[in-house]
């Protein structure tokens, strides 16, 4: 199964504050000139944090993460299909999915989505 991305690890071990602005964006798919966009926060064996940012009208590809993942939406609107189910993710809202859950999800036409992804494991997320 193809990995579409693995990141580098940011944090190691000091305090450290990280602006939006200053997150190290890089693509969701790489090689893809725009669409979904992740910047890692944390990276280690037992857990990862990452930073999932959508522009407004776009989808966001199907894929799944072996792990468990927790999705926080830090701001926007993004609605994620999973477990034959649709989510409607506003700002504040808390994503749940079970280890090896397929997903896929969509921005609406005028609202971009920031997400925090935190995984229990390292960061891996499948093509489906």
């Amino acid at each position: 199964m193809p990995v579409l991305a693995s990141l580098p690890l940011l944090l190691l071990g000091a305090a450290k504050l990280l602006a939006m602005g200053d997150a190290p964006w890089q693509p969701l798919t790489p090689g893809a000139a725009k669409g979904p966009e992740i910047a890692a926060v944390h990276a280690g064996a037992g857990l990862s944090q990452t930073l999932l940012r959508v522009p407004k009208d776009t989808a966001l590809p199907p894929g799944r993460h072996e792990a468990e993942a927790t999705l926080v939406l830090l701001e926007g609107e993004l609605t994620v299909e999973a477990e034959g189910k649709s989510f409607a993710l506003v700002s504040g809202s808390v994503l749940e999915l079970p280890a090896g859950t397929s997903y896929r999800g969509r921005t609406k036409w005028d609202r971009k989505a920031v997400a925090l992804v935190t995984l229990a494991g390292s960061w891996s997320r499948a093509a489906e």
